[in-house]
């Protein structure tokens, strides 16, 4: 009967919420090939093919009559160019020698090839000493351009070469490792240099970008510069008390390959690995070229999307089902490590929903420069099938062990109490509970009865536990964005399917614990509690019917008078057109008088997924870096 049960509620679940929801979380995919012909298509350009010589280099071969000989004899090319160069001081030789490195190492197996991409990382590094020597900028210290893409092209394939021969032999991590290049000059490799915003210890492995094939990404997070971009695998551990790591929490990271010269005529090399989230371009320091400023090769999508690609898959329709086995998984989590420079920005899913429902949203947020420099994004995890109430619950404790633990410097204070919280649908209504003008106000609506009245009526430990269910004040919270948000409920809440799924729905643990106390409530009030679900304890989908007491209360309340906030709403029909419904929740129940701005996109449900709301919460995140930076009066003008 039970299986009966759960079948009848899973064709509920896609009845109802099917427009906006999966059971599978599962959005974008991720395949790895570590191919050469798959780095060819990563770092594909304009200026040349991999498997040709650049356009320069050919008509120098041919030019000079060598292009056979080149075939033929290519180290003795080799040594002409050097000759040429040594008589001229004409950089061009520099750039052609790299260019038939580069040339000849994608032709060569991997022992051979390294000799190859020492010879062109040679070049190309003398090719830029030279430039910032007679360059303006290079003097002054700002920003250093590689004066042709081909010379950039070789170093990053060269780097992206002495990166792959060390990893396949795990020499990622030796000190003094000594190799040839292709003319017999010898390059010692020194132990690598850590940039990262955590212990390098903690990296359990690089992984070229250029590997990875992400598919049904919106857009690719990428940015040409020098450096091979790297996903950077975490390992899984309790990184802090109050941010959880999720599995397969990756960091953006670009390697560049540093050179230096010994007395003795070797040529000193070292891995620099640089945590792109915290940095975009590194300064140079060496003899010829002082505090020399390059930018970075990035790539944030890649990172991003096999973070996600190694979450565990969830069923939703258990997650919703089942809230007693979840429990040991709700809570904050982050989606890079803790960084006290940045604003935080709360991402809260909605029902039958995971984190993962952000991904294009956050994603696409990251390819604006302000927003990658001045934010960070955390989500928030929960059961949908526990009432909304516990969760809001569950979710400001967790805001407040987050204060308690990261605002020990005014620099962190002043950016937490700056953070701006993200809901979607039922993740709207857990924001909405936490931002009230008056914390009591929704229990004194459900008990009928003033909160002092409540308090002198109930024995202490009562009154404490109904009082720990109260929106305590959260001024560090500035800013919200309601999306899809059923404010005042939704019809299909109170359909048969929806008060079948309602019924099936196993309450927390935590929620069952409550129900003498329920009762005591009910007895020394003289109110009727409204209970419904298993157990007679209220679950999420009740707490979306309009005719509830608690969403009656919710869509009354007042917000804080000082919280700037949002509408983002959906109407299947039209856009900028007020009114309708997103198949889900209609217009009446989203709409927000005294928001800030209100959208209206022609969406179904997953209205956080279309480019249009996408780009209005990048709006409303920049105008909110507007009111932190000039004038707090400012925050509520757009």
């Amino acid at each position: 009967m039970r299986n009966i049960l759960q079948f009848l509620a899973c064709i509920a679940a896609v009845i109802l919420f099917g427009s906006g929801c999966v059971f599978s979380s599962r959005e974008v995919t991720v395949s790895k090939d570590d191919s050469l012909s798959q780095r060819r298509d990563y770092f594909r350009s304009g200026v040349t093919n991999y498997d040709k010589l650049s356009m320069e280099a050919e008509n120098f071969l041919r030019g000079n009559l060598m292009l056979d000989d080149f075939d033929n004899n290519p180290r003795a090319i080799l040594a002409k160019l050097n000759e040429f160069y040594r008589m001229s001081g004409d950089r061009k030789y520099l750039m052609i020698s790299a260019d038939l490195c580069r040339y000849l190492a994608a032709r060569r197996d991997e022992s051979e090839a390294i000799r190859y991409h020492l010879s062109s990382f040679y070049y190309c590094t003398a090719y830029t000493r030279e430039q910032a020597k007679i360059s303006k900028t290079g003097k002054n210290g700002n920003a250093l351009d590689f004066s042709t893409a081909q010379i950039m092209l070789n170093y990053n394939e060269a780097c992206c070469g002495i990166f792959s021969f060390l990893k396949t032999r795990n020499l990622l991590d030796a000190d003094a490792v000594t190799m040839l290049d292709a003319e017999g000059k010898t390059f010692v490799m020194g132990k690598p240099e850590y940039r990262l915003s955590i212990p390098s210890e903690a990296i359990r492995d690089f992984s070229l970008c250029a590997s990875y094939t992400v598919k049904d990404l919106m857009q690719m997070n990428r940015h040409p510069g020098s450096g091979i971009p790297l996903v950077a695998k975490i390992k899984l551990k309790k990184w802090y008390s109050s941010l959880k790591t999720p599995k397969g929490l990756t960091i953006p990271v670009t390697l560049l390959v540093k050179r230096e010269d010994n007395p003795d005529g070797t040529v000193q090399l070292r891995l620099v690995f640089i945590d792109t989230s915290v940095c975009e371009d590194f300064t140079i320091t060496v003899e010829a070229v002082k505090n020399t400023r390059t930018n970075l090769a990035l790539d944030f999508s890649t990172p991003l999307a096999c973070f996600l690609n190694e979450l565990s898959q969830r069923n939703l329709l258990v997650q919703m089902l089942n809230p007693f086995d979840q429990e040991s998984t709700d809570g904050l989590y982050m989606v890079e490590p803790y960084n006290p420079k940045k604003i935080p920005v709360v991402f809260i899913h909605g029902l039958m929903s995971s984190p993962e429902t952000w991904v294009q949203m956050i994603n696409s947020l990251k390819n604006d420069p302000q927003i990658r420099k001045r934010y960070q994004f955390w989500f928030f995890y929960y059961s949908t099938g526990a009432p909304v109430i516990h969760s809001a619950k569950k979710l400001r404790e967790a805001l407040f062990a987050a204060q308690k633990e990261f605002c020990t410097t005014p620099e962190a204070t002043r950016n937490f109490n700056k953070m701006v919280l993200a809901g979607h649908s039922m993740g709207g209504l857990l924001t909405r509970v936490m931002v009230q003008q008056d914390p009591h106000y929704i229990f004194e609506q459900l008990l009928h009865t003033p909160w002092e009245q409540v308090k002198a009526k109930l024995q202490p430990e009562d009154f404490k536990l109904l009082e720990a269910y109260s929106p305590a004040p959260m001024p560090f919270v500035s800013r919200a964005v309601f999306m899809a948000v059923p404010h005042r409920g939704a019809n299909m809440a109170k359909s048969f399917l929806g008060r079948l799924g309602a019924r099936l729905i196993r309450p927390p643990a935590s929620i069952l614990r409550t129900g003498d106390t329920a009762r005591r409530v009910s007895k020394a009030l003289n109110v009727k509690i409204p209970t419904a679900g298993t157990g007679g304890v209220l679950t999420g989908i009740d707490n979306l019917d309009p005719d509830n007491r608690f969403v009656r209360a919710v869509g009354s309340s007042k917000l804080r008078n000082d919280l700037v906030y949002h509408s983002i709403i959906g109407n299947r029909s039209e856009d900028n057109i007020p009114g309708n419904s997103d198949g889900i929740v209609p217009y009446w129940s989203s709409h927000l008088d005294g928001a800030a701005s209100e959208l209206v996109v022609k969406s179904d449900h997953s209205v956080h997924r279309r480019p249009a709301a996408i780009q209005e919460v990048l709006r409303i995140l920049l105008i909110h870096l507007k009111s932190v930076d000039e004038k707090p009066e400012d925050a509520k003008k757009l």
